[in-house]
């Protein structure tokens, strides 16, 4: 869960389903009154122990590796701008 002062509003990546047993991929946003759910398909698929910052300098939430059932943590970021997220790619020489 990150504060995103860009879009004022907290974002949160949840990992388990309403039945606390089995995985999901919720995003949930809340804006100081209320939880909207912003789960979209495209999103970061199922995963725990995510990693999660904001950035100052581009202004988006960061969601980083985590792990779900397998040998090996994720390795891809994912970027929030607010609305969605996006599987960040690095630009050459970034």
């Amino acid at each position: 869960m990150r504060y995103d002062p860009a879009a004022k509003q907290i974002v949160a990546f949840v990992y388990f389903g309403l039945d606390h047993k089995e995985p999901a991929r919720y995003t949930m946003t809340r804006d100081g009154t209320r939880w909207t759910d912003r789960t979209e398909t495209g999103g970061p698929s199922p995963r725990a122990d995510v990693g999660i910052a904001h950035d100052d300098v581009t202004g988006q939430v960061v969601l980083h590796g985590g792990s779900f059932d397998q040998p090996q943590p994720f390795a891809e970021t994912s970027i929030w701008d607010g609305s969605k997220w996006s599987l960040w790619s690095p630009t050459a020489g970034a």
